[in-house]
């Protein structure tokens, strides 16, 4: 059910960055693909675990205690008796080693693809005096930084 779960958000989120990138909407598009990054990261952490359970590294309540954290975890203090949430960089660390271990047939460490480029978004999406003008103009999106800034 959480993977479901997980998948819709993921696909809801693709959507809106397509639809974001037709509006020539660079603001909700990164924002949207941040999301999609986090949601990626939640379903690598889970993965992850589950490969650890079945090698025999952790054992079935450590996982359960690791999918309650996923699920009811928050860090609005007025809500209490809640796990500690899981840190999304940790999150996206577990993702990209069940991305090496999985998909790529790497070593667990080789590639740090998913947490290097959710890095670059969050930079990307706070408003600071570089980017903020950059986005103000019209630009192309999916060029790189450095590209649009010759640019202007």
């Amino acid at each position: 059910m959480f993977r479901q779960v997980l998948l819709h958000r993921a696909i809801g989120l693709f959507e809106g960055a397509l639809r974001a990138a037709v509006d020539e909407n660079p603001y909700s598009m990164v924002l949207n693909i941040r999301g999609h990054f986090e949601t990626t990261a939640s379903l690598g952490y889970l993965c992850r675990r589950l490969q650890s359970l079945k090698n025999g590294h952790i054992t079935a309540e450590t996982v359960d205690r690791n999918l309650c954290a996923q699920l009811l975890a928050t860090r609005v203090e007025s809500i209490r008796e809640v796990p500690e949430p899981i840190n999304i960089l940790s999150a996206l660390e577990h993702a990209d080693i069940a991305l090496n271990i999985s998909v790529l047939g790497a070593s667990p460490r080789q590639r740090d693809i998913l947490k290097s480029s959710y890095e670059y978004l969050c930079e990307f999406c706070h408003p600071n005096f570089i980017r903020t003008p950059l986005l103000s103009i019209s630009i192309n999106p999916f060029q790189s930084l450095d590209s649009a800034m010759d640019n202007l």
